[in-house]
């Protein structure tokens, strides 16, 4: 049960200091190293998101500002 709630706790986001003390562990750093796996598999499905948004990021044409309009004016007011 423990490591149950420890795995789903953090993959839903909880901070490893908060899981640390939900299961009185002495360090955050021992909760790390018992469940660390958990982390390391959050940092690549983290990336693969990341590489999927970047990919899907559309490039400005060059000399064109997409959805900002600019007004000249004389200068005076």
């Amino acid at each position: 049960m423990r490591h149950s709630y420890a795995v789903a706790a953090l993959k839903s986001g909880d901070n490893v200091k908060d899981v640390q003390e939900a299961l009185s562990h002495a360090t955050a750093a021992f909760t790390l190293d018992q469940y660390g796996h958990v982390t390391d598999e959050m940092k690549k499905e983290s990336a693969s998101r990341m590489e999927a948004y970047i990919k899907n990021i559309k490039k400005p044409v060059k000399g064109k500002l997409k959805g900002i309009i600019i007004k000249k004016t004389s200068g005076k007011s």
